[in-house]
């Protein structure tokens, strides 16, 4: 597997054998492939979660909101979040396959079919993945700036105190690397 445009795809050989390239590896359960793209990913872990879905709806007869909310954060959203920090999609398209995910698992409840999505996340207490990625990233950045976390950076960031800025007096400062 090689990455980056100017790379010169070299063969590699093993004891006189010359190793396959490939265009997309599973390491860890995540797929990557070679364009750095994470629809491959996406596809399994949405297909993932469709299956476990199906098999949940035909589990229980009777669903109600209270069950949809504790199935979901129990089965589908580890499925549909597994390594998200690693492969997070910024495509509406893959974004859209993830949230398509939840709009069915939603749709389970009898009483809530007729309602629109944003109304069946409010009455389930359920945020979207774009919110829970977005807070999960700022809560990333939190423990570094105040060294909750361990870090091996060359060019740690710092924070200019003496800047003007429009909220507070705090600017993140980051060197480039060359």
């Amino acid at each position: 597997m090689h990455y980056g445009t100017n790379n010169p795809r070299l063969k590699y050989t093993l004891n006189g054998v010359e190793l396959k390239d490939s265009e997309c590896e599973r390491d860890l359960g995540v797929y990557f492939s070679t364009n750095l793209k994470w629809k491959k990913q996406i596809i399994s872990s949405t297909s993932k979660a469709n299956s476990v879905m199906g098999m949940l709806k035909m589990t229980f007869s009777r669903i109600d909101a209270k069950l949809v909310k504790t199935l979901y954060k129990v089965f589908i959203r580890p499925l549909i979040e597994f390594a998200v920090p690693v492969w997070s999609s910024y495509f509406k398209g893959d974004i859209s396959l993830l949230e398509k995910v939840k709009h069915r698992m939603t749709r389970l409840v009898p009483s809530l079919r007729k309602i629109n999505y944003e109304k069946r996340l409010e009455i389930l207490d359920i945020s979207r993945l774009k919110t829970r990625r977005e807070r999960g990233d700022l809560i990333e950045v939190f423990k570094l700036l105040n060294r909750f976390e361990e870090n091996d950076l060359i060019n740690e960031p710092k924070l200019k105190i003496d800047s003007i800025t429009r909220g507070h007096n705090l600017k993140y400062v980051r060197e480039i690397v060359n």
